[in-house]
């Protein structure tokens, strides 16, 4: 009863410090953590460059690909509470259609 209880117990301690570690490994080391609030002002339908104005720094870009003339690149940004909240943006031709 005792190893199973331990068993158990080692296995509640390295999921979330797997989960952690994952985390980190998918954003690159950078000083800019964006805000709720510097997220809440970005809106659709603008440009990569008045979003990355706005979030004051560079995206992570995650994917990027061209179908037929349509650019489709998806950014990512760490949120002040990091690794737990991430902001991304997708673009369309440079322009944001989608937030995550």
């Amino acid at each position: 009863m005792r190893t199973v209880f331990a068993s158990v117990l080692a296995l509640a301690l390295i999921i979330p410090a797997s989960a952690l570690l994952g985390a980190r490994a998918v954003l690159p080391d950078t000083q800019c953590a964006v805000s709720a609030g510097q997220i809440g002002a970005v809106k659709l339908q603008t440009s990569y460059d008045v979003v990355k104005f706005q979030l004051g720094c560079e995206g992570a870009r995650e994917l990027e690909f061209d179908i037929d003339g349509l650019r489709s690149e998806t950014y990512s940004w760490r949120g002040s509470a990091w690794p737990y909240s991430t902001f991304k943006g997708t673009f369309y031709n440079g322009v944001l259609h989608k937030t995550e």
